[in-house]
């Protein structure tokens, strides 16, 4: 299914919801694919907003967790994947893949406090690596601290 398909679901449910105050059951929809789409149009009373959850039934199954450990390369040009998603929990392994020492911190530079503790303070050496576990949801940035220019991002689920 197309993202504009699934943007004119959303839409023709956003709509049909209009200024109705009672909770509507799903409805399934066939889209141009032949794939069948969920489509849940309500309005929640606390609120007053639209609620529309639009599932594909068929990819229910492309669902995967998030990983427990991931690890980043870092070279010369930078970080390598620069984004990264780990799991609640999981932790990151910075492996130093270049000739220079590089430090891996938290933004903002230079004082680091974006995620306290996410800081390997005096750097990784040649061939060395850092560890960083992440215990909480979000999406954090963070730099080398030698070279503030070279940038990634942990997404944590």
């Amino acid at each position: 299914m197309t993202f504009r398909s699934i943007a004119l679901f959303l839409i023709a449910g956003i709509l049909v919801v209009g200024a109705a105050c009672t909770k509507k059951p799903a409805s399934n929809t066939t889209a141009e694919n032949g794939q069948t789409v969920m489509v849940n149009t309500s309005v929640d009373q606390d609120q007053n907003q639209p609620v529309v959850d639009a599932t594909n039934s068929s990819s229910s199954s492309d669902v995967t967790a998030a990983p427990t450990s991931v690890a980043v390369s870092v070279t010369s040009t930078g970080f390598s994947p620069a984004t990264v998603t780990v799991a609640i929990g999981g932790t990151v392994t910075w492996k130093n893949d270049d000739s220079t020492r590089h430090q891996p911190a938290s933004d903002p530079h230079p004082i680091h406090t974006g995620l306290p503790g996410f800081d390997a303070i005096g750097g990784i050496g040649p061939g060395a690596t850092y560890q960083f576990t992440f215990t909480r949801a979000g999406t954090f940035s963070y730099h080398d601290h030698s070279f503030p220019l070279r940038q990634g991002l942990v997404i944590v689920q």
